[in-house]
């Protein structure tokens, strides 16, 4: 949505009215209590992260060519450790491969899906 709203010429941050700040228990609403941005399970914890390194495909959809990917990929294995490394070089990696190979966002998706369950399975087998 940022990007989107950027592209319009809007600040992403623009408030027009004034806003309320309050917790809301997700409970109380029939919502399950995981949440996209603060995952408790160790699926949720891996999605986020890979889908946090994903971001420059998703930004060139949009028209905004990516620069440096090569250079964030080197530095992320340099200063990450053990599964959560691995989760970013994979988000990186996917977002290089969709960018080059065009690929649709339907299959992002569904790498990404693969992707997961195959940090998974390697967690369990540790």
């Amino acid at each position: 949505m940022a990007l989107h709203a950027i592209k319009k010429g809007f600040f992403t941050g623009e408030i027009t009215d004034g806003a309320m700040n309050m917790r809301v228990e997700r409970e109380e609403y029939g919502a399950p209590s995981l949440t996209l941005s603060k995952p408790k399970d160790l699926k949720g914890k891996l999605e986020l992260t890979i889908e946090h390194f994903l971001f420059p495909y998703a930004a060139n959809l949009m028209g905004y060519k990516p620069r440096g990917l090569t250079t964030l990929r080197l530095m992320v294995s340099l200063s990450r450790v053990g599964l959560y490394r691995r989760a970013a070089l994979a988000g990186i990696d996917l977002a290089i491969e969709g960018i080059e190979n065009r690929l649709s966002a339907s299959e992002i998706r569904e790498r990404l899906r693969d992707t997961v369950k195959g940090l998974e399975q390697l967690s369990l087998s540790s």
